[in-house]
């Protein structure tokens, strides 16, 4: 055995064994500062989306409120939908509404006391609205920017909600929204608190009063004002400057159409501009919409109904009972007027009613596609959000769309052979 061999060696081996602890600390040191670093990213990245934001303080309506949000930069990008409903007078529900029962994050829908109704959906690029009772479609409009689902972090807990941007939210929502860069403050102003500014100013004036409704309401955001002076409906701005002259006996503002439904002193209406101008001539004994898109009015005469376009062309007669066959909510059977590509051309019907009995005309071409022979036509909401048609007789219900195949099916007796055949118009 080589002793001086072995001693060198073990020498050797002590030598080496400072530097590796070195090594390995310093291994460790840049592994621990590589996990500190992932943390602290980690954490940046919560306290964008966490509730209680850290630059901007958030106030509806004079009241600090706590929300999720989502920032770039320095200011407050998104908000979360469910968090903000409630702060500007909606009610938030989670799935579609009228479709079936979900708690699936990528479709909402809120609702206020006014009965609006309005639909969000994370893979579509348009929101909708509507109401409880309405007998017209939905109106659309399209967002300006994606709405995004995103999981945000509240100190345990976890949880996934759909963010809407403010552009958006103060678009779809008719608020007025400004950010305090100085102070850090999100200031929000729902309508009823824009509408109650202006009322102070005219609070001396007994002559004058600021039309409240919902809907004559909206164009505060547009400073415009609906104001009832001696009786009579009329536009100013909000600097009280005329628009539209107090001349009319009832004024409704469409946010869709942005114009006015309006009636005179004689009970006929018809419709004018956000300006003033006409577009329907005011003869009609009523007058509403029933369709957006091709915009439709249903109209009466002489206790007549029927349907004109945007510029009084008749569409349909006015010659009908009603243009609606009413459903019962409580059994899951809906009202229906417009039936949506009712044959192969893709036209849309709409549903006509003479001596109770009820038919379809098809709106594109005003022929008839059934005659009123149906006790009822109807609709059921089915567990996909579709709309499933039939039609009532004495002889129960049928799916409308084969009812309409057979109540167009004519037998023709040929009598140089006495064969029947059946042709199908």
């Amino acid at each position: 055995m080589n002793l001086l061999e072995e001693n060198n060696n073990y020498n050797n081996q002590k030598g080496n064994s400072p530097k590796k602890t070195v090594g390995t600390l310093l291994i460790l040191s840049i592994v621990a500062l590589f996990i500190v670093i992932m943390v602290m990213a980690v954490m940046s990245t919560t306290n964008k989306s966490n509730s209680s934001n850290k630059n901007y303080k958030i106030v509806v309506d004079g009241t600090n409120i706590n929300l999720s949000t989502i920032t770039e930069g320095e200011e407050i990008q998104y908000v979360a939908l469910e968090d903000i409903a409630q702060s500007i007078g909606y009610i938030y529900y989670n799935g579609e509404y009228k479709g079936e029962a979900t708690e699936t994050k990528e479709n909402c829908y809120v609702k206020n006391n006014n009965d609006e109704i309005i639909g969000f959906s994370t893979i579509e690029e348009n929101i909708y609205k509507t109401t409880d009772d309405s007998i017209s479609e939905k109106q659309y409009y399209k967002l300006k920017n994606k709405l995004i689902n995103k999981v945000i972090t509240n100190g345990n807990n976890q949880e996934e909600k759909i963010f809407i941007s403010i552009e958006d939210l103060a678009k779809i929502f008719h608020l007025e929204i400004e950010y305090a860069n100085k102070e850090m403050i999100l200031n929000i102003k729902t309508i009823s608190n824009l509408i109650a500014g202006y009322k102070e100013a005219v609070k001396d004036d007994t002559a004058i009063a600021i039309d409240e409704s919902f809907e004559n309401a909206k164009l505060v955001v547009q400073n415009k004002l609906v104001i009832v002076k001696n009786g009579k409906y009329g536009v100013v701005d909000t600097d009280f400057k005329q628009i539209i002259g107090n001349k009319y006996k009832s004024m409704k503002y469409d946010e869709y159409t942005t114009d006015f439904i309006v009636s005179n002193d004689n009970g006929n209406y018809g419709v004018i501009t956000d300006e003033g101008a006409k577009k329907i001539d005011i003869k009609y004994d009523s007058l509403f919409i029933i369709n957006y898109e091709p915009l439709l009015y249903a109209v009466t005469k002489n206790q007549n109904y029927g349907v004109i376009d945007e510029e009084g062309n008749v569409v349909v007669d006015i010659a009908y009972d009603a243009l609606v066959c009413k459903g019962d909510q409580r059994n899951n059977i809906n009202s229906v007027v417009i039936i949506k590509n009712i044959n192969s051309n893709n036209d849309d019907g709409i549903v006509v009613c003479k001596n109770s009995k009820y038919g379809i005309v098809n709106l594109t071409t005003g022929d008839t596609i059934l005659e009123c022979v149906a006790d009822k036509i109807n609709s059921r909401t089915n567990e996909e959000g579709k709309e499933e048609y039939f039609v009532k007789t004495k002889n129960g219900e049928e799916d409308l769309k084969e009812y309409i195949d057979n109540a167009n099916e004519v037998t023709i007796n040929l009598p140089d052979t006495n064969s029947i055949m059946n042709v199908i118009l």
